[in-house]
């Protein structure tokens, strides 16, 4: 016969073995659950602080009177207008930290006089600023009014009167302002007059842009003029040079000097036309 008491007590042992087991399981199944819950709120309460104390040091940053600008310094500016120098100066006078000096660098650049511009800051308070400007170059006259531009043709400002009267004056008499080659031509003359030293800018009252004949030299002594036409101005000059002098010499009365045609100059007199040529040597 078999023994089922024995077998009934074996069973139950078994049964709280495995029993017990299970719940030493799950207790360290809870304990292994409320560390892990200890440290993810740990590590949180750490992201938390040090989010906290960063947001506290550029609150401190960004509020703090240590880091107000309280000196700038401007390098290179000769023409800028005082009022828009103030206005810039303001726009800077803040905390350091808050400046966008990319959008004030790019605001700066649009006005008429400035090339380029570089800023930076000096901490704790000092804003460094140096500007690279668009010198004057030439006087441009035209039904509209006078404006200085620079040697690339660009309209720096409106002039009244007699201000810049020592720079060149070209008139275009035409309204509106002049196409970009009129324009480019122009200041290519006046570029190759002050650099061959001749004529001497003094004794040029104006030179005419004019769309059929090109450039136009009027002498200060008036009476005559120097029709220049466009290309090699150089060689113009030289052409000029040399035919002024001989007309010294002969002690003419001229009415215009024509070097629009290549190797000779026609030069117009109160005596009937003549044509003087030149040779190259």
């Amino acid at each position: 016969m078999k023994d089922y008491h024995a077998k009934r007590i074996r069973n139950s042992k078994r049964l709280l073995l495995r029993k017990v087991r299970k719940q030493r399981t799950a207790g360290k199944k809870r304990c292994w659950t409320l560390w892990k819950g200890i440290m993810r709120g740990g590590k949180i309460l750490s992201v938390v602080l040090v989010l906290s104390g960063f947001a506290a040091g550029v609150h401190a940053l960004l509020t703090s009177p240590f880091f107000e600008v309280k000196e700038i310094t401007i390098v290179g500016n000769h023409h800028l207008p005082e009022d828009v120098v103030r206005r810039y100066e303001k726009r800077l006078l803040k905390n350091i930290f808050r400046l966008s000096l990319e959008k004030v660098q790019q605001d700066l650049a649009r006005e008429p006089y400035i090339k380029e511009v570089f800023l930076r800051r000096e901490l704790p308070d000092h804003v460094y600023l140096k500007i690279r400007e668009r010198r004057p170059f030439a006087r441009l006259r035209t039904p509209e009014g006078d404006r200085l531009i620079d040697r690339e043709g660009r309209i720096l400002e409106t002039v009244r009167g007699k201000a810049a009267s020592s720079l060149p004056l070209l008139h275009a008499k035409k309204k509106g302002t002049p196409s970009p080659k009129e324009l480019r031509a122009a200041l290519r003359l006046v570029e190759t007059i002050e650099n061959f030293g001749y004529p001497a800018p003094a004794e040029i009252r104006e030179i005419e842009l004019s769309s059929d004949r090109g450039m136009i030299l009027h002498p200060v002594a008036g009476g005559f003029e120097i029709c220049c036409g466009s290309g090699d101005f150089l060689q113009k000059l030289v052409l000029l040079k040399r035919v002024v002098e001989d007309l010294a010499e002969r002690e003419w009365k001229v009415q215009s000097i024509d070097l629009r045609f290549r190797d000779q100059v026609v030069v117009r007199t109160e005596r009937p036309v003549r044509v003087v040529r030149e040779v190259a040597s």
